[in-house]
Order: structure tokens, then sequence, then C-alpha cells
């Protein structure tokens, strides 16, 4: 069951998403930064927001478990099933925006795009493997990534889906979040720990070269202070300028929020924690801090606005 929580216009900083700041110069303190809250009063269809993008238009959009929402600063436009029958579900879990600038929706229903003011829907009767779509990530030759759950991951390239499951050696068919380093390589996280999948493997497999893919999981054994990265709905996951890539993961401490799980791809980073904690991430290393979300409980997706 996801939490609920108000959009917030910080909400759209990976600060209000964890307290964790990324940079050289951290703020000594975040108490009294300025946000405003926008609530079901304010037009919201729902208080759930488990997915936020910014459009290059400047709409923000964002997902909630009654539609999805456009908002151009100071009106709420919802997209839902009674206004809109492409979408087949109103719960919109991820949002992402490609590189052609079409806007790409996640939702329980399937997966839609939203193209020069018109829905698309795909679904299982398109190729997807499942209709739970969870997650999203285009890489850098335009393949849309999707996470599923129950589905595995997918591959949209060219009109055509490519599915990965356990059949073909996926730790798990559940996909929270989806990130990529610098080496080619995708990080998965999901109720069994994170896992790294090679593009070249996934690509083989693909193509036929092979019958069955080979990813390397980080799980207890590494650091990691429980594998489950379900963070009680849907975890904020993001990738640091140097390619760092950092996840929530479930609580699992009585009255305390989840620890971070940081993964770095590649090269060396420094996250801040609370402003008091300066922790270093070797290449490809497992570290875990606890995390205390500032004044959004339950927080589970951030953005970075323009």
């Amino acid at each position: 069951m996801a939490i609920a929580f108000p959009l917030s216009y910080w909400a759209v900083i990976a600060l209000s998403a964890g307290s964790a700041y990324a940079g050289p110069n951290p703020p000594k303190s975040v108490v009294g930064i300025h946000q405003d809250v926008w609530r079901t009063e304010d037009g919201l269809p729902q208080n759930t927001v488990p997915a936020i993008v910014q459009s290059r238009d400047g709409y923000l959009w964002a997902g909630t478990e009654l539609g999805l929402v456009r908002f151009d600063g100071s009106r709420f436009t919802v997209f839902d099933k009674g206004n809109t029958p492409e979408l087949k579900s109103n719960v919109v879990d991820a949002l992402l925006e490609d590189r052609a600038g079409d806007l790409w929706i996640g939702t329980l229903g399937g997966l839609s795009k939203f193209k020069d003011e018109k829905f698309t829907t795909y679904t299982t009767r398109d190729g997807l493997s499942s209709n739970l779509v969870i997650s999203l990530h285009e890489d850098a030759e335009k393949s849309l990534w999707i996470g599923t759950s129950g589905g595995g991951l997918n591959r949209l390239k060219q009109g055509k889906f490519v599915s990965y499951t356990t059949r073909n050696g996926l730790p798990d068919d559940v996909v929270y979040s989806i990130l990529e380093d610098r080496q080619n390589a995708l990080w998965l996280s999901s109720n069994k720990g994170i896992f790294r999948l090679s593009k070249n493997d996934l690509d083989d497999f693909a193509n036929g070269k092979v019958n069955s893919i080979s990813p390397v999981l980080y799980g207890t054994a590494d650091g990691m202070i429980t594998r489950e990265c379900s963070g009680g709905g849907h975890p904020a996951g993001w990738r640091g300028a140097d390619a760092c890539a950092c996840r929530f993961t479930a609580g699992v401490e009585k009255g305390k929020h989840g620890g971070h799980a940081f993964v770095c791809g590649s090269g060396k980073t420094k996250i801040i924690m609370d402003s008091k904690r300066l922790l270093s991430c070797p290449q490809q290393r497992i570290m875990v801090v606890r995390r205390r979300v500032l004044n959004v409980p339950g927080a589970m997706v951030g953005h970075d606005d323009r």
C-alpha cells in the first residue's frame, strides 16, 4: 500500500525525497526552506504522488492514484479513465520524458505515451510482459526500459518489446527502479536486492545470441541492511553526476525510516547525509546510511526541477 503525501514544490528536489544532498557545498541546514504544497483542495485528484517529471515545455506532470496530472503553475489538468479512455488505469506509478519530447506514463493498466496531445497505450496484447508498469528509463540508444511488477524488465526498441524475467535469469520479476552507469550497464532494484545487468548481454539475449542473462546481484552480504528495495511503496532512485546510483530500501527498525543503499557504478563520490555525515563510496561498493525524511514522511520520489 502506497503512503500518501501531498505534492510539494520542493518534492521535485531530491532533498525532499530523503534529506540527501550530493555536492561540494552542502547547506548547513534545510530548516526554513520555503515550500508550496498542493493537495486535493487545490486541485489534485488525490494526495498520493508516486511520480513527478517536468516536460521541456515547462509543465510539471504528476502521477497519482486517481489519474495523471498536468500543472502549469496555477491550474491542474487531470487525465483519467473517465475523460481519457486510452488510459487503462488511473494509478500512475512512473513518468518519463524521452529525448524526442514524448511523455511516457507507467500505469497499472499498461504503458501509455503522450505525443501531440494524444495518448497511445501498450499492453500485454502488444508484447508487454505485464500491464503493471512501475519504472521507466531511456538509454543513450533511445531504447525504453520498462520495469514491471510481476513481469520483470522489458525493452521497447524500434517498436518491438523484449522481456527479461526470472525464466531468463533475472533475480526478481519486480523491478522498482532502473538506472544506467557509464560502463553500459543497468542497475535495477527489487525485493531481492540490487542487481547489475550488462546491456551487451541484454542485447545478445534480445538478438537470440544467448538464452539467458547473468546479472550481478548485491544484497545483505555486500553491506545492505536489507535487500528489499520497496521502501514501503515506490522508492526514489537517482544517479549522481559521477554515475553513483542511490536507492531507498525498506525500513528495518521499528519507528525509523529505512536506509539508503548507495551503489557506485564508476569513480568515487561523496554523499552528505543530514548535512552532518560525509561518506565516501568506492567503486561498485554498497554503502548504507540511515535517512531522516525532513517534512514529507513517506516521500517516495524526487525530481530536480529546471
